[in-house]
């Protein structure tokens, strides 16, 4: 009954981005709490705020996440299902991202996240700085890259081969790890809003899981990894 409405709501004009603005709305407690957890302050240790500033901060990245997630793996997700996914989760979370230096200081609040420690330490995001979000995310994935990329290759590689054995839930698995391995040390940093973004990127992906008129997986395309080829 679950999949059944979530079809429903996929089917129609703009489906993908309506549907993913409505799980975002269920996963506004616990944005919160991670944007909350991951609080420092100017000397990188953990700070206190206050609760209001949290869910302000909560809502508007969950929307602007969902906004990118659902428009551009929707246009992949109703042909390329896995690519979809990949795409979802790989625009979601960087947007998401950006909006924690950008709606502080758009409020005047001061809010600060993530240490960071080379000679001294001092949080990566900044609300004096709208960019420091967004560039703290591309250096943790170069930072990471030499594990990272090749990592998530080989998971692409295991869920392609899953794929041609008809195990498509454990595909998109997966396909959602590969993404996860690449944004993995921004994902660490925020453990509870990423788990919350991959749990709800999976049931986004559900009304596209190609099935047959009786819910049974059906073959793989031609063997390609997701998304890849024609």
């Amino acid at each position: 009954m679950l999949i059944t409405g979530l079809r429903s709501i996929a089917a129609r004009p703009g489906g993908p981005t309506i549907l993913a603005l409505g799980l975002a709305v269920l996963s506004i407690p616990f944005a919160t709490a991670a944007i909350v957890l991951a609080a420092v302050d100017g000397s990188g240790d953990p700070a206190a705020m206050d609760l209001d500033l949290a869910i302000v901060m909560a809502v508007a990245a969950v929307v602007a996440g969902a906004l990118a997630g659902g428009t551009i793996g929707g246009f992949a997700v109703r042909r390329r299902p896995y690519l979809g996914l990949a795409l979802a989760i790989g625009a979601a979370w960087p947007v998401a991202l950006a909006t924690l230096s950008i709606v502080p200081g758009l409020i005047d609040r001061a809010y600060g996240a993530v240490r960071l420690c080379f000679d001294s330490c001092s949080p990566i995001i900044r609300s004096d700085s709208a960019l420091s979000a967004i560039g703290g995310y591309g250096v943790s994935v170069l930072m990471t890259a030499a594990i990272a990329v090749p990592a998530a290759g080989l998971l692409l590689f295991l869920g392609w081969e899953l794929g041609r054995r008809r195990r498509r839930t454990l595909q998109a698995l997966f396909v959602a790890g590969a993404v996860v391995a690449v944004d993995s040390w921004s994902m660490w940093n925020g453990a509870l809003a990423a788990a919350t973004l991959a749990v709800g990127a999976l049931i986004w992906f559900a009304p596209w899981r190609p099935v047959d008129a009786a819910g049974n997986d059906v073959p793989a395309a031609p063997p390609v990894p997701p998304g890849w080829g024609t």
